[in-house]
């Protein structure tokens, strides 16, 4: 077994366990491996508790457990991890002769000595020796345990291939031709899509598969792989649902061809679209992969200018540059397609990601793999400033003997660290082979990219704030600078007064912004007028009116006479809008700005009114078909045969073309309660059938079950014990616990029900 890391992780039966934890032995933990040092111990805020050594390291025999770091050399320490980093680099330097020197508590200091390395050069990792034998280490380590190369997914036979060496490429080649998972089973695969055997997380691993073999065939020319490339490339087509997007699953027959549990993950997604478009580049051609890449292309350039990936499908995030390597995995699937702006945008998102490569999702496995390879689309003085600003990240996690920890569930670090320190030979697609240099920025422009998150607002000039919330390539600095206006708003009132009236189409967009929900309300009122002159002006853009819509709609009872404007606005056809992306935002804005239309006497064109609504209703994801339906909430009996049908679609939640859906709370919690508010007796059965979905998380269905049930009052009361009979009278609901209790109280207190009708008595009677 190989020496290092691993051997110590056996001996401690330690793992990664959350976000920010390089080598933990329980959650919160902050035990970990501080690089080729062989130290492993506790950090703190200013000094390191040793917990133990790695056997053969510099550190074994020099340091005893308990023993306490306060500093290095003879400086204390001012930021831990950051100055053991910075040391480490220093002592493999030829001059220091891998000479460390340790403060410990107690006046008392040890010196131990590190292989020496060298200095990276001023272009690291290119032309740079030390980034060579760091290469060569690891990928060695990696052919002494030929354990290493049979992880889940992969990242030690992708990173052995990135290097571009013979002898490395060769171990690939043999694992690939001895491994079972790159010669498919066509039978098998279609069982497993078929939903009559399990696969198991089959959209990571597969996804991982296809990446890993056609990169080995486009690098290689072994057309061996070429039948399992087909298989697995097809499958993958076929298994997407009606979005373009992926679950942990594929699609299931058995739930209505749409994916199992939660739904829609994005990480899994843009992998499994990176897979079909290496399939396609080795020459495989299917109708079901032509459209596959059609319709998650469709879902991944819906987020092209204006932000990074959300963890599941709520459209694109501009306060965030990445996600669990979301970005960096986007901007290679637009590199394949050879789309320009594209890349260049997520590539963009993923440069001033290196603070984040230790954070994730379950798991910090996908940050540091994709995120520095997006990054490095963006040219090599982009990548030389992404690569040392990591090494934070890669000098702690890199052992004495070419061994890295931590080994992720998903595969060994190794494989990440040389998909890193091997983007300057480009070796391959997902490591720069073929890349777009017009994109590339140099010198400033390098810089600008790459500190896109670290700019000083505050200390912009109104001109210079201005430019960068209207002209900033990326949404996020657009917002950021935007919002900093608001700390100078008295000033610059009249600024946005005249913008409104007059400025252009970015400059209104920008005065819209700072008249939002989060500022004071007496600072936004005496502007509503100006701007729902925007909204109901059909000449200005649609990024201009959403925008007013969405300000519009939280300025309260003042504002609602341009309730029916927007009404108005959301029931127009707009085919460019494929998603339905702004109707949903448009869905969101109309039930801020009045709950109770109906009540509220804002409903003067029925007509328009459902039509507007009914088009959010039959909207293919959840949140929008929620807004239209809490849009009819009030609905009338006389009109009530105008929806029924719609609503009861939305109920059965057996769509296939539905986008998303893995919360019944609220589209199906929304339609219920219409027939609830008529005492549509079929709501309580329909209430009950909630949980035996096989669609939706588990506690979601259970939250939307108890709050339709506890609408119906004591009507309800033998649905409520048939409920608790179901779940052994269970009370305790951990963190939902409040939820089941308020429907409790709901039925248990109701001291008058009210009389229940059947669905087909309700229309009747609205007939009358």
């Amino acid at each position: 077994m190989k020496s290092g890391i691993r051997l110590t992780v056996a001996l401690l039966a330690v793992g990664v366990l959350t976000s920010g934890i390089a080598f933990g032995a329980k959650k919160g933990s902050s035990e970990q491996l501080f690089g080729p040092t062989g130290i492993i111990g506790d950090a703190g805020k200013t000094s390191i508790t040793v917990q133990a050594s790695q056997k053969g390291s510099p550190a074994e025999g020099k340091l005893k457990k308990g023993d306490v770091i306060i500093g290095l050399g003879k400086a204390k320490f001012s930021n831990v991890k950051r100055d053991m980093v910075k040391a480490i680099d220093e002592a493999e330097t030829v001059k220091a002769g891998g000479k460390m020197t340790l403060m410990l508590k107690g006046n008392k200091t040890v010196e131990i000595t590190l292989p020496v390395l060298g200095s990276y050069s001023a272009t690291a990792p290119y032309q740079c020796a030390k980034t060579d034998k760091i290469i060569t280490m690891t990928a060695d380590s990696l052919l002494m345990n030929k354990k290493g190369l049979e992880s889940r997914l992969h990242p030690e036979l992708l990173g052995l291939m990135a290097t571009g060496e013979k002898k490395y490429i060769a171990a690939v080649a043999e694992a690939i031709q001895n491994a079972d998972w790159a010669k498919p089973d066509q039978t098998k695969v279609d069982a497993i899509m078929a939903g009559t055997e399990p696969g198991g997380y089959t959209t990571w691993s597969w996804g991982y598969h296809l990446i890993t073999m056609c990169e080995y065939y486009l690098l290689t020319g072994d057309k061996s792989v070429l039948p399992g490339i087909k298989t697995y490339s097809v499958a993958m087509a076929k298994g997407q649902d009606a979005g373009g997007c992926y679950g942990h699953r594929f699609i299931s027959p058995a739930r209505f061809n749409r994916l199992p549990g939660y739904g829609q993950m994005n990480q899994p997604t843009l992998t499994c679209f990176m897979s079909m478009l290496l399939a396609h580049k080795c020459g495989v051609r299917d109708p079901a992969l032509d459209k596959g890449i059609r319709t998650t292309f469709t879902y991944v350039d819906s987020h092209v200018g204006k932000g990074a990936f959300p963890y599941g499908v709520h459209g694109a995030n501009s306060g965030v540059f990445n996600n669990n390597g979301t970005s960096g995995s986007a901007a290679i699937c637009m590199a394949l397609l050879k789309r320009t702006e594209a890349t260049k945008f997520f590539s963009r998102l993923a440069a001033p990601s290196y603070d984040g490569l230790e954070s994730g999702h379950a798991s910090t496995f996908f940050n540091p793999f994709w995120t520095p390879l997006g990054a490095h689309l963006s040219g090599p003085e982009v990548t030389q400033q992404f690569f040392k600003k990591s090494l934070w990240f890669h000098n702690l996690r890199r052992g004495f003997d070419g061994s890295w920890s931590p080994d992720w569930k998903e595969g060994p670090h190794e494989g990440i660290a040389l998909l890193t320190y091997c983007q300057s030979r480009n070796a391959l697609l997902i490591t720069g082979r073929k890349a777009d240099e017009s994109i590339w920025v140099k010198g400033q422009d390098a810089t600008d990219v790459v500190m896109a998150h670290k700019i000083d607002y505050k200390s912009k000039s109104n001109e210079d704030l201005a430019a960068l919330a209207t002209d900033h390539f990326l949404p996020q600095v657009r917002r950021k600078a935007s919002s900093i206006f608001g700390e100078r708003r008295e000033a610059l009132t009249p600024t946005w007064i005249k913008y409104l009236k007059e400025g252009t189409d970015k400059q209104k967009l920008l005065a819209i912004g700072q008249y939002g929900w989060w500022h004071p309300i007496e600072a936004r009122l005496p502007q509503l007028d100006d701007i729902g002159a925007l909204l109901r002006d059909s000449n200005q853009s649609i990024e201009i009116r959403l925008a007013a819509a969405g300000s519009v709609a939280y300025m309260g009872e003042p504002a609602q006479k341009y309730y029916m404007d927007i009404v108005k606005f959301l029931a127009q056809d707009r085919p460019s809008d494929s998603l339905g992306l702004l109707d949903m935002g448009l869905g969101k804005s109309i039930n801020v700005l009045c709950k109770t239309p109906f009540t509220s006497g804002l409903v003067t064109d029925k007509d328009l009114f459902y039509k507007a609504a009914l088009k959010l209703v039959r909207h293919k994801r959840q949140n929008a078909r929620t807004e239209g339906l809490k849009m009819l909430a009030e609905i009338s009996l006389d009109d009530l045969g105008l929806i029924a049908n719609d609503v009861m679609h939305v109920i059965k939640d057996q769509d296939p073309a539905y986008h998303s859906y893995h919360n019944p709370g609220g589209p199906v919690t929304a339609a219920i309660t219409i027939l609830a508010n008529h005492n549509i007796k079929e709501g309580i059965d329909l209430a009950m059938a909630i949980e035996k979905s096989p669609s939706g998380k588990g506690s979601f269905k259970s939250k939307a079950t108890w709050a339709v049930l506890g609408k119906y009052g004591a009507n309800a009361k033998d649905a409520l014990k048939e409920y608790n009979e179901r779940h052994d009278n269970r009370t305790n609901w951990g963190r939902n616990t409040g939820g089941y209790k308020k429907m409790v109280t709901a039925i248990e207190e109701d001291k008058n029900p009210a009389k229940l009708i059947s669905l087909k008595e309700a229309l009747a009677a609205g007939k009358k």
